[in-house]
């Protein structure tokens, strides 16, 4: 059955809560931590294997709005991000991510959506319209098309993912973007200014366990980030293992508050 769940470490700084019906996806990302969590050493496994669980998705819910041992978060909600193992809107989904909603609407739920897809998405705006607090979000990691496709073949690109989450945006849903990891500088600086126009919130993130990672001048581009971050005058959050690069930035209140995560 699949569990709401307080999520540890990094995963934390994304929310209080999550909830993971899939395990693996279609997107073909070659920084998937996925593998490592789920503790498979199979590389196709969140590629070509892709599971699906919504036993007791209604109770579930239901035990989270009622039960008295989760605690709220600072701002009093309870955000749940859909979801950390899987993308709720990847190719296998056929509408187990519909099922979902409706368990989480019925509850009154605080709900944040991460996926790379958020055109598919759209297929759900009238129930994501009727929560009283709902973020839809996406990854964005390359703008450049051919990038895109060699880094993440079997998800929709950049562009495409940005259009999507400005039409959210214009049905007065808010956004927020997760710029983690961080695959090419440059092109992550030109994103940021992109979605600043619409977006409500973004993430920042370095790259990790990838030989790539030493090839990034991180503290050059923390601090080209929060510089145009800031000029910009877009809600951020740098996470910790890029923070680390800049402490002499001297962050202000909710830069890197956690809590300020619950976008």
């Amino acid at each position: 059955m699949s569990k709401i769940y307080e999520p540890k470490g990094k995963a934390r700084e994304y929310s209080p809560f999550a909830l993971n019906y899939f395990k693996g996806c279609d997107h073909g990302c070659f920084y998937c931590y996925v593998p490592r969590i789920m503790k498979t050493f199979n590389p196709d496994y969140v590629h070509s294997d892709v599971s699906c669980s919504l036993s007791g998705i209604q109770k579930e819910c239901e035990r989270f709005r009622t039960e008295t041992l989760f605690p709220k978060s600072k701002n009093g909600e309870k955000q749940i991000l859909l979801s950390f193992t899987g993308d709720p809107y990847c190719g296998f989904e056929t509408g187990q991510t519909r099922e979902v909603l409706s368990a989480l609407l019925d509850n009154q739920c605080h709900i944040a959506i991460l996926t790379k897809n958020p055109m598919k998405a759209l297929r759900d705006l009238d129930l994501i319209s009727e929560f009283e607090n709902i973020k839809v979000g996406t990854t964005l990691t390359c703008l450049d098309d051919s990038d895109s496709k060699k880094c993440e073949p079997g998800a929709p690109t950049g562009i495409e993912r940005i259009e999507g989450l400005k039409l959210f945006s214009e049905c007065g849903i808010k956004t927020w973007v997760s710029f983690e990891p961080v695959l090419y500088p440059e092109q992550t600086l030109k994103m940021i200014e992109i979605v600043s126009e619409f977006i409500d919130h973004i993430k920042i993130g370095k790259l990790n366990n990838h030989p790539m990672e030493k090839e990034i001048d991180w503290k050059a581009f923390l601090m080209n980030s929060v510089k145009l971050s800031r000029n910009l005058g877009i809600k951020f959050y740098v996470k910790n293992d890029l923070a680390k690069f800049g402490s002499e930035l001297m962050f202000k209140y909710p830069e890197r508050e956690q809590d300020f995560l619950n976008v």
